[in-house]
């Protein structure tokens, strides 16, 4: 028998402090690209850089493999299943309670929503951060914003010292936010 899939939840649908479960639609995806661009706000970017990241045109589709997202030219591509992680859709974009901080970084609370699932603020973030000059960075102790690789059940935040290493110029060519590969047992 054929199985129904649920349908897509908007943010403008959900009661407050609700999260969605995963579930991903493009009314849903416009409402965190807003609030990351507010993110981006709150830290200073500039009149310039803003209008840049307004500019984007952002899309779901099913990317495939670990990618999470992908930035190329004026659009991003966000992986409509969070690369098999399902994605953490914050109803409460505008606070971080669904997180502690350990050590600088933004870890999600156990039990939370946000726990195990990738979070798609930080995709946004770090999307938003190549129109403004910002590149991935891949070292092992990247923890920025742009760091290439991003965590199921972590969250990251841009700050003044991404704005002091950016630009008005978008990085050119295509970039990604790429989910973590698992090796299993061996």
């Amino acid at each position: 028998p054929a199985v129904a899939t649920p349908s897509p939840v908007s943010l403008t649908e959900l009661p407050a402090q609700q999260p969605i479960e995963g579930l991903l639609d493009q009314a849903a995806l416009d409402t965190v690209v807003s609030a990351a661009i507010e993110r981006w706000a709150a830290v200073g970017a500039s009149e310039n850089q803003l209008a840049a990241m307004r500019a984007v045109h952002f899309t779901l589709a099913d990317l495939g493999g670990l990618y999470l997202g992908k930035s190329e030219g004026d659009t991003v591509t966000i992986d409509d299943d969070a690369a098999g992680f399902t994605w953490f859709v914050d109803a409460t974009l505008a606070e971080d309670g669904e997180y502690r901080d350990d050590g600088g970084r933004l870890i999600a609370v156990s039990g939370t929503s946000a726990d195990g699932r990738v979070d798609l603020l930080t995709v946004i973030l770090h999307e938003l951060g190549h129109r403004i000059g910002l590149t991935d960075d891949y070292t092992p102790a990247a923890d920025d914003v742009m760091a290439g690789t991003i965590q199921p059940g972590e969250r990251r935040l841009p700050g003044t010292a991404d704005l002091d290493a950016a630009g008005d110029a978008p990085v050119t060519g295509t970039a990604y936010a790429l989910s973590p590969v698992s090796l299993g047992t061996l």
